[in-house]
């Protein structure tokens, strides 16, 4: 465990077995997870062309990461209805969306997370990195 000095804030941990398939903006999106305390520890993908599975487990729970590139607020809904059939626990990460504040992000994800069936938990990475816990 070790601790943010400046701060006095604990940074987690991030862990990649050595089979894991590991994108670049998911060990970001892990970065910004571990400067706010969490522990990641990615997962093996399935080899079943058609199961689903999350990416990672962090404070020991699965979690799906999203990570849009879309342009368009209509984003927001579509990677939440998608990512809930991998897991209930998503991490929204906004930081390849262009053109679209963080505000009304937030306030998509706030919207949808409550109207949505199947999605117990939220957490928001803004384009600064910072980890906001929305639902």
């Amino acid at each position: 465990m070790r601790y943010n000095a400046a701060m006095g804030k604990r940074i987690g941990n991030i862990i990649i077995p050595g089979d894991a398939n590991v994108w670049p903006h998911e060990q970001r999106t892990a970065q910004a997870l571990a400067r706010a305390g969490h522990d990641v520890e990615f997962v093996k993908k399935s080899e079943d062309p058609y199961a689903t599975s999350a990416d990672a487990l962090i404070d020991g729970t699965l979690w799906e990461m999203k990570s849009p590139t879309a342009s368009s607020i209509k984003a927001v809904e579509r990677n939440l209805k998608r990512a809930r059939w991998q897991s209930g626990n998503i991490v929204f990460d906004s930081r390849r969306m262009k053109g679209i504040p963080d505000a009304a992000i937030e306030r998509e994800l706030r919207k949808w997370s409550s109207e949505l069936s199947g999605v117990s938990h939220v957490l928001f990475v803004n384009r600064h990195g910072v980890v906001i816990d929305v639902k």
